[in-house]
């Protein structure tokens, strides 16, 4: 298992794709969520919502970990297995926290 030291885990999730990761990783992709960031590991842990990151940052910077970093998350289209992806709590109309900023560096 491949998981951030730093992260707080919070997978796994069952919407990812075991095993799959090419590395080196070439990509970092920001989402956001929408939403608050408990909302978001809820949804992410339920078989239905078929998504998934592989880490979340909320808004006063603490730093989740939904999928281990050698499995796909299906956040990105078709799979995508050349980028971690990243869910950044907030709405689309607003900027990142300086906490997110900190953490997401």
């Amino acid at each position: 298992m491949a998981l951030c030291p730093f992260a707080n885990w919070v997978g796994p999730v069952p919407n990812r794709r075991p095993g799959g990761m090419v590395h080196p990783v070439k990509f970092v992709v920001e989402h956001v969520e929408a939403g608050t960031e408990q909302g978001s590991i809820s949804w992410f842990q339920n078989p239905l919502a078929k998504v998934s990151a592989h880490f979340l940052i909320a808004l006063d910077g603490p730093l989740h970990q939904a999928v281990d970093t050698d499995d796909v998350a299906w956040a990105e289209a078709n799979f995508n297995p050349h980028a971690y992806s990243v869910e950044t709590e907030g709405t689309p109309a607003t900027a990142l926290t300086d906490a997110q900023v900190r953490t997401f560096a």
